[in-house]
């Protein structure tokens, strides 16, 4: 999670204390000044959360830190708290991190998804795990949540060499382990209807400056959709639905995933095909095609490697049909952050779709170079 600069708590809050974030018409500035008050989030900590503390120890001080603020729902912070043990020395830092929701029964979800991945091996004793689901607040729709150890998988693109690639091995494995992770999904809903997606996708697309575009992404909607519909019946699982690299953090062989707001039932190949074609764009806009692919490479091919050797032709096809349908999703969301600036990237994203739209399998894109097309 990248980090942000947080402000602190107007006078008018500090009256009205944490309690403020239960009230339903809290603007998000207001919110965001609640959860960046040393002092009021101070007294929250000791008063909701004293239980995360070890034993005979106290809260000396809170230090926030913004984490991230989306124009969407969720405001994740950090906090910093200097913990005093009986004699009054400092025992250390411990380190917390809150994420807020506008909707609660969003949040209780997310918690309760955790809360079974954490029971079904993605602990602290597990090299492949999650961070550790502390609490889930419903009055105030706070996720209470370890702070992710290590670096952004984002920043292990640049690198290149054995290490860099043991990270990326290390990625595929924790997704094969969701992947094959064997426990009761209920409560667990399945992914929405691929075809209204991709009509958003399109629909709004033809409605801003980049609808020059339009009959191209008619034309790869109508691909996608119909190819994908060959594979109706494949058996789903329990994916992830925004694995991507800010998500993600490594430490050698440990590898922590975070956000799991998206997670779902669905076809295992939508995960890969998302951070396929996610590190791709991503290659492109950091001029790194070579150690990305090369990364991707290694990821793609320890992924495989757990698959039945009869499923690997029709596997990787459906990861390539998926990362056409990320480049789709990426294309919506770019006319969105640059209207009217970024029709470079849009260029390269359309010619990325349509490569792995025609591709019989994922690895005949891997193999070429990002910004080629037409």
């Amino acid at each position: 999670m990248e980090e942000q600069s947080g402000a602190s708590a107007p006078a008018e809050d500090m009256e009205e204390g944490i309690d403020l974030l239960a009230c339903s018409g809290i603007s998000r500035g207001r919110a965001m000044g609640v959860l960046t008050s040393p002092e009021l989030m101070a007294d929250f900590f000791r008063t909701r959360l004293s239980w995360l503390f070890p034993p005979g120890s106290i809260l000396k001080k809170c230090r926030p830190r913004v984490l991230r603020n989306r124009l969407g729902s969720r405001q994740v912070v950090s906090y910093r708290l200097v913990l005093a043990g009986e004699a009054g020395r400092e025992a250390g830092p411990m380190m917390v991190v809150l994420k807020r929701y506008a909707d609660a029964a969003e949040g209780k979800k997310t918690y309760a998804t955790m809360r079974m991945l954490w029971e079904n091996g993605f602990d602290h004793s597990s090299r492949l795990k999650i961070s550790e689901p502390f609490s889930y607040l419903e009055d105030l729709k706070l996720l209470a949540l370890g702070k992710a150890r290590g670096m952004l998988l984002r920043n292990n693109l640049y690198q290149s060499g054995p290490v860099a690639l043991a990270r990326m091995r290390a990625v595929a494995r924790w997704l094969a382990k969701l992947h094959h992770l064997d426990a009761g999904f209920e409560g667990i809903a399945p992914h929405q209807d691929e075809e209204s997606s991709i009509r958003v996708f399109v629909d709004e697309m033809g409605g801003r400056e980049h609808r020059l575009f339009l009959p191209r992404l008619e034309e790869l909607a109508g691909i996608i959709l119909a190819r994908l519909s060959s594979f109706a019946n494949v058996t789903p699982t329990p994916v992830h639905g925004d694995f991507q690299c800010e998500n993600i953090f490594v430490d050698n062989d440990d590898v922590t995933v975070v956000d799991f707001d998206k997670f779902c039932r669905s076809d295992p190949a939508r995960d890969l095909g998302y951070i396929i074609a996610q590190m791709r764009a991503m290659a492109f806009l950091m001029a790194a095609p070579g150690p990305v692919n090369q990364g991707l490479r290694a990821f793609w091919e320890e992924y495989l490697a757990a698959a039945a050797v009869a499923e690997r032709d029709a596997f990787s096809a459906r990861t390539s049909l998926f990362a056409a349908r990320k480049c789709l999703q990426n294309i919506y969301y770019m006319s969105f952050v640059l209207p009217g600036e970024g029709m470079k990237i849009i260029t390269v994203l359309l010619n990325e779709a349509e490569r792995f739209s025609k591709a019989d399998r994922v690895e005949q894109v891997l193999e070429l170079p990002i910004a080629a097309g037409h």
